[in-house]
């Protein structure tokens, strides 16, 4: 059984948090104010 979560395509994902930034759908972020709150899943 497949329990993997229906992502909408386009969607940015967050993939890892922790020293300090954030991966999102492959690009590094290092401050939280780069992240939009609004557009991410």
């Amino acid at each position: 059984m497949d329990v993997t979560p229906l992502v909408p395509q386009g969607s940015q994902i967050i993939e890892s948090y922790g020293k300090g930034g954030f991966r999102i759908s492959g690009i590094r972020f290092y401050r939280r104010d780069d992240c939009l709150s609004g557009s991410l899943y």
